[in-house]
């Protein structure tokens, strides 16, 4: 199936472009200070997404961090809310939005989810406003300054 053809399958009516950019790596267990070690937050969070019915099986530990700027993004409905998920022993719980998507760049697409760990919950770690953290497949051709194309469903997520 091609690009819009899938797009449109998923009802993903609008696109915005962006740029892959650093996050802080501790999704990823990139980040050697972090307390959850080579494993990541993500390494921790996916499995229990799974259980609790998100198809992330086949995604990467790890986030895909694309500037929106100037625009920031402004949840409308959710395709999924995970409310008050107690990953980690020594942490509290936390919630998660998430929104479906299509990532695409030169000659590639490819399915996946904005992750959006809600401010209110999150203790530290806080992502620019004016992005998105996208968790897919591995995608082994990224770069940092990479442009991209996210094509997201206008019922679940806006950009102002």
């Amino acid at each position: 199936m091609d690009y819009n053809s899938k797009k449109e399958k998923a009802g993903l009516d609008f696109e915005i472009s962006g740029q892959v950019v650093p996050g802080h790596g501790v999704a990823s267990g990139k980040n050697p200070d972090s307390r959850y070690g080579e494993r990541g937050t993500l390494g921790y969070q996916l499995p229990l997404f799974e259980q609790l019915g998100l198809p992330v099986a086949s995604f990467y530990a790890g986030t895909i961090n694309v500037s929106t700027h100037p625009l920031a993004p402004k949840p409308v409905s959710p395709f999924r809310r995970v409310k008050d998920l107690h990953w980690y022993p020594q942490r509290a719980p936390e919630t998660f939005e998430f929104f479906r998507c299509l990532i695409s760049g030169p000659g590639w697409f490819e399915e996946g989810l904005i992750y959006r760990p809600l401010p209110e919950t999150k203790i530290e770690h806080f992502d620019d406003p004016k992005g998105v953290q996208i968790i897919a497949p591995l995608l082994t051709n990224l770069s940092y300054g990479d442009k991209l194309l996210i094509a997201y469903c206008s019922f679940e997520l806006n950009f102002e």
